[in-house]
């Protein structure tokens, strides 16, 4: 079957996902399904007309979808009511990060402090409440702290109190979790590849690879441990200096215009020849 060059990028990213599918258990038709509906939600979200309501006749005539399929879509229940597994822990990850950045919340050698779980009104003694109200969005005191205790990354003192004994924060997640989150890298790397061919979009975002096909195999073991480490190390710079910014509020005590940035590495290796050889 011959592709023109698009469909041909488009059969090149399907592949792992279709294998992943496969893998699970997932036949066509539900994928089909699956398919469908990232069409209706992407055209809900970034091809309706200024001023105007999107109609079901509109996202019929984008998608291709009958209007009668469309509008069995739109009115979907599918995922209701399910919040984003990285939405959950990145609240969890930002309350632990900021805990060792915000100067209010460590002691004179900047080491986070043990914090009580709340204090009265009348005390100036930070807590642990105090802490996940700066950095935990809207999510409960208690939500944050059975996470955080679950996976082990704190624990109580003898007096009650709150401190850190880990140095990060490891979330341990089923495999749905899992895949849900690994799922959100790959798609903030296509956003970030669509935004690079968008002409009007404005400032490419950094993004580069280096790729080659003749390595020797006892090379690989040297070239993935300092992927891992140069990279965790840059991981973790930028990890303190976000979270240091993050919620950040301005000098009249209002919020500033906030943004959700995101970096990140991998690393893969395979049998297969490069495609650009």
């Amino acid at each position: 079957m011959k592709f023109r060059s698009f469909e041909n990028t488009l059969l090149h990213l399907l592949k792992p996902l279709v294998r992943i599918a496969v893998k699970r258990g997932y036949e066509v038709g539900r994928f089909v399904d699956i398919l469908k509906l990232a069409f209706v939600e992407v055209i809900q979200d970034d091809f309706r007309v200024p001023g105007r309501k999107l109609s079901i006749s509109r996202i019929a005539l984008l998608s291709g979808l009958t209007r009668r399929e469309a509008s069995r879509l739109v009115n979907s229940t599918w995922l209701e009511g399910l919040e984003s597994p990285r939405r959950q822990l990145n609240r969890a990850a930002s309350v632990f990060e900021a805990w060792a950045s915000d100067a209010r919340f460590c002691d004179e050698h900047g080491q986070p402090s043990p914090l009580p779980v709340e204090v009265d009104e009348e005390s100036v003694e930070p807590s642990f409440g105090e802490l996940v109200k700066a950095h935990g969005a809207d999510v409960p005191i208690r939500a944050i702290l059975d996470e955080l205790l679950r996976v082990g990354a704190v624990g109580h003192t003898r007096d009650g109190r709150i401190r850190q004994i880990e140095n990060a924060y490891v979330p341990l997640l089923e495999e749905d979790a899992r895949f849900a989150i690994q799922g959100s890298d790959i798609a903030d790397l296509i956003s970030a590849i669509d935004h690079n061919n968008t002409p009007e979009a404005g400032e490419p975002y950094f993004q580069r690879r280096v790729s080659y096909s003749k390595l020797p195999v006892d090379y690989l073991p040297e070239l993935k441990e300092r992927v891992r480490a140069e990279g965790e190390e840059l991981l973790d710079r930028l990890s303190e200096e976000m979270s240091r910014k993050d919620g950040r509020v301005s000098e009249s005590g209002q919020p500033t215009q906030s943004m959700r940035a995101m970096v990140g590495f991998y690393y893969y290796e395979s049998e297969e020849p490069d495609e650009t050889d």
